[in-house]
């Protein structure tokens, strides 16, 4: 197994590697952001398949620079959350419950502006081009956040798994590189895990599935 000191150098090398790249995933962030604001609400199915890109777009970053664990782990999470989001409904996404939505909220604004990896610049660089969908950590705080707002779209498979994800490298991060910051990732995604868990939550997700079309 690599050091630390040599995956958290990896790290740092994709972050400051992909800039343009990073400054790309803000913008889309903010428009999705800004939309869903303004009132926009997309479908269950579209939503969740929307944020599986994310997670490819760290797997091929990973796979570029070398990083063949990350490039194996978010390439076969970002399989697993396709086949699980593509069966989700075409019913529009409904806003989570308060706690989700705070946390949902919060989520996106750490990944947004996750203060780790960029080296020789500024701390306002890190508001416009933190590595999200370059690094897993920053990625799935956006992602979870993305979810929450949504209530982990009543799908406790999706909300299992992408929980799962997040548990294993806000530990990883947390006790492995000493990046202390990724334990908010691990309760984020226990609040995810918990809403898919929500037995009265379970039930409608399985009536709205056995209505659809």
């Amino acid at each position: 197994m690599p050091t630390k000191e040599r995956v958290l150098d990896n790290l740092a090398f994709i972050a400051n590697q992909g800039l343009i790249a990073a400054i790309a995933w803000h913008l889309l962030i903010a428009t999705v952001f800004i939309a869903l604001l303004l009132g926009w609400r997309p479908t269950k199915r579209s939503a969740a398949l929307l944020l599986v890109v994310p997670l490819v777009s760290v797997s091929i970053a990973a796979a570029t620079h070398g990083n063949s664990f990350n490039a194996l782990v978010c390439g076969l999470s970002a399989l697993t959350l396709l086949g699980l989001g593509a069966p989700l409904p075409s019913t529009r996404a409904a806003r989570g419950s308060r706690v989700e939505v705070w946390a949902g909220a919060f989520g996106i604004a750490v990944g947004w502006c996750y203060p780790h990896f960029l080296t020789g610049h500024s701390a306002v660089v890190y508001t416009v081009a933190a590595p999200v969908g370059l690094l897993p950590c920053p990625t799935l705080f956006a992602v979870i956040g993305f979810s929450l707002l949504a209530g982990g779209f009543h799908s406790r498979a999706w909300s299992t798994a992408l929980a799962a994800l997040g548990l294993f490298y806000g530990v990883f991060g947390a006790f492995r590189l000493e990046v202390w910051l990724d334990l908010a990732l691990v309760a984020f995604a226990l609040v995810l895990l918990g809403g898919g868990w929500l037995p009265h939550r379970t039930l409608a997700a399985n009536v709205e599935v056995s209505r659809a079309p």
